[in-house]
């Protein structure tokens, strides 16, 4: 994000859900892609509310990959 809109997204402002979804988008073809490829991939990015981690599980089962949340503090 910080590449195509700079540093600190005010996450307030109404565009920024807007810009997080064109990144993602983004971003979906190239990790899908590597987990085709059996590559491992880290994604780094929200995954806040369970509705969007067990979406991305899907996502990820239906490429036949493993996913794994490891939470750092």
């Amino acid at each position: 994000m910080t590449r195509l809109y700079g540093n600190d997204p005010d996450v307030e402002r109404a565009e920024f859900e807007d810009r997080r979804r064109r990144v993602h988008a983004q971003m979906e073809p190239v990790w899908s892609r590597c987990l085709q490829l059996e590559l491992d991939v880290v994604l780094d990015f929200g995954l806040w509310s369970r509705q969007e981690r067990d979406f991305l599980r899907g996502k990820m089962a239906a490429l036949g990959a493993l996913a794994r949340l490891y939470s750092v503090t």
